[in-house]
């Protein structure tokens, strides 16, 4: 039982970080303007679709019980046919499309944006929100998704831009640019979010009681955490860059680390509530 909820949960990890930094990095360079680092988009892309694939395989362990399963091509194709199929099949061809991307073309934006879409909107035709009775629910999730993405994407070449003194003013740029982005998305981020957890639990009362409800309890209190860090950085931190400050730069990269941190966290906390725990009901 360990090994299996592990196992799970660990691939659901790496598909999410994978997924959430290919896009990220895609829109994020689009929207601010600097240069895709297609390398690492490719690498976290690559990633997600691995992943990918070995949880799809996984779900025929999970229907048998078995995992010699995981080769029976007449039950791959019988859940090839539902909707963790379709998926499946939107996530590897958005995510191979983000493997070609760039922002230096049209071409290749549209490859971006179009990949980054595909990739999203798999996300409603699985998990717990895929079987809920409220037909807006997944373009809730899928915000919710592309806004984290944004949010992710944006925290490796802002901390790589401030540490070299060639890009120092792209990187206050871009930290003043997504600290006013922030300022209306983190609102939007955190009452989706409440949407989702709240059509999942039904209650307040279940979020201490039921297991499903202590796991999403552990993921608000690190989201606040982040929430904290990002709010110091935009505050106190990013005014000290316009003054090509090397201690604030140096001061706003050990938050930023910080803040990766809380990321991964949160994402193995996502990928544990996704696989491993039941919303009540």
């Amino acid at each position: 039982m360990f090994l299996w909820t592990a196992t799970n949960t660990l691939l659901h990890y790496a598909m999410l970080l994978g997924l959430l930094m290919s896009v990220g990095t895609v829109i994020t360079s689009a929207l601010f303007r600097f240069p895709l680092q297609r390398v690492r988009a490719q690498r976290f892309a690559t990633l997600a679709i691995a992943a990918s694939i070995m949880s799809f395989a996984l779900k025929a362990v999970e229907l048998t019980g078995e995992w010699q399963s995981v080769i029976d091509t007449d039950l791959l194709a019988l859940i090839w046919a539902t909707p963790v199929g379709t998926a499946l099949a939107l996530r590897v061809v958005g995510l191979t499309m983000l493997l070609f991307a760039g922002n230096a073309t049209p071409f290749g934006a549209v490859l971006g944006a179009v990949g980054s879409i595909l990739a999203i909107a798999s996300f409603p035709y699985v998990g717990h929100t895929s079987t809920s009775e409220h037909f807006w629910l997944p373009m809730v999730l899928a915000v919710h998704v592309g806004a984290a993405a944004i949010w992710i994407g944006v925290l490796t070449p802002l901390k790589n831009m401030l540490a070299d003194t060639d890009s120092y003013t792209d990187g206050y740029q871009l930290a003043v640019g997504f600290g006013a982005f922030a300022s209306w998305s983190v609102p939007l981020l955190l009452a989706l979010g409440a949407v989702l957890a709240y059509t999942q639990l039904g209650s307040i009362r279940a979020l201490f009681t039921e297991p499903y409800g202590w796991a999403l309890l552990l993921k608000t209190a690190l989201v606040a955490s982040l929430l904290a860090l990002a709010a110091w950085n935009k505050l106190r931190l990013v005014p000290g860059l316009s003054e090509n400050n090397r201690s604030a730069a140096d001061a706003l990269i050990a938050s930023i680390n910080k803040e990766w941190i809380a990321v991964h966290a949160i994402v193995l906390t996502t990928a544990y509530l996704s696989t491993s725990v039941t919303p009540p009901g």
